[in-house]
């Protein structure tokens, strides 16, 4: 059974909206646990002393070392080998790899912050891994333990009712989710995209796959910036069906040149590193064998199949 543990100064705000939905069902049918443990419960004195003022002084409390290691300790005996999280703003960004790699474990212990937040001395001294939710401060670390759960726990085996729903969602193929459509086929003079109502599935495979790439470059640009990493290119590929009129004809030195038949348009890119990280990067276009005429800018899926080509060889992820 996959073990949820969360340290907080307010138990009560647990199960909270796991307790509902998918996340509620698995809970009851216990293909996962959580445990709130109250933070208090190892408080100093008669009055549960859990924070003290900041040494150097300024403003607010500070969250004990000495309180937060007892509840730790507490609450992972040796040989637990789940991660210690602590919910922090200037921790590392919460992502669907790392949601993954957590599901797929026993399980996780995460503590919540209030006030200022912990004496530094915590995190080395229990080996705790600060993670982040967003760039902005929240109360406490709750809302954050609520979500990081709810990722985690909606990827365990016999959650989800459609496991191959969770391979086409947003961020699971680096890409955001392409759009949805349902009844009624008209509404206020918007109707549903004629490809989804064609029956062939190739095609509208190919449209999704655009329309997810379209809407990353608008809103998550970040996303297309794949880390360097070194493979071996691959031996054979999916290619799209838009990427059909396109051939790759020169590459060498981290640059390659795409034609489209039969207008013999042709787009070449070159991939750029940038802070350590590697793009591919529309450099020039024509028209033409001698490719001196002018030609329409760099159309989509000429950059769709460059990219194909790239991660072929190993350059982009």
């Amino acid at each position: 059974m996959w073990r949820a543990t969360v340290l907080t100064l307010f138990p009560a705000m647990f199960p909270g909206s796991l307790g509902q939905s998918l996340a509620g069902d698995a809970l009851a049918r216990g293909l996962w646990s959580l445990e709130a443990r109250d933070i208090r419960e190892h408080g100093l004195g008669r009055h549960r002393q859990v924070d003290d003022r900041p040494a150097g002084g300024g403003a607010g409390m500070v969250l004990r070392v000495d309180v937060l290691a007892e509840a730790l300790d507490a609450a992972t005996p040796e040989g637990d080998a789940r991660p210690r999280l602590v919910m922090s703003p200037r921790g590392m960004p919460l992502s669907q790899a790392l949601v993954r790699r957590w599901a797929a474990g026993p399980g996780v212990t995460i503590v919540c912050g209030r006030f200022e937040g912990f004496d530094e001395r915590l995190f080395a001294a229990r080996g705790l891994t600060e993670v982040s939710v967003g760039d902005y401060v929240l109360s406490g670390g709750e809302p954050g333990a609520l979500v990081l759960l709810d990722a985690c726990v909606r990827l365990l085996p016999g959650v989800m009712g459609a496991a191959e729903s969770e391979h086409e969602e947003s961020f699971e193929n680096g890409l955001l989710e392409y759009p949805h459509y349902t009844r009624p086929r008209d509404f206020e003079g918007r109707s549903i995209p004629e490809v989804l109502l064609s029956g062939d599935h190739r095609k509208i495979a190919a449209w999704r796959l655009r329309q997810s790439q379209e809407l990353t470059r608008q809103r998550r640009p970040d996303l297309l910036v794949s880390p360097i990493k070194e493979v071996s290119p691959m031996a054979t590929r999916d290619v799209p069906p838009f990427a059909a009129p396109f051939t790759c004809t020169e590459w060498g030195d981290r640059t390659l040149t795409v034609r489209r038949q039969p207008e013999d348009h042709w787009w070449r890119f070159g991939v750029a590193e940038k802070n350590g990280r590697l793009q591919l990067v529309h450099e020039a276009h024509g028209a033409g064998p001698g490719g001196a005429a002018a030609t329409e800018p760099m159309a989509l899926d000429a950059y769709d199949f460059a990219t194909l080509e790239a991660r072929d060889r190993g350059w982009v992820d």
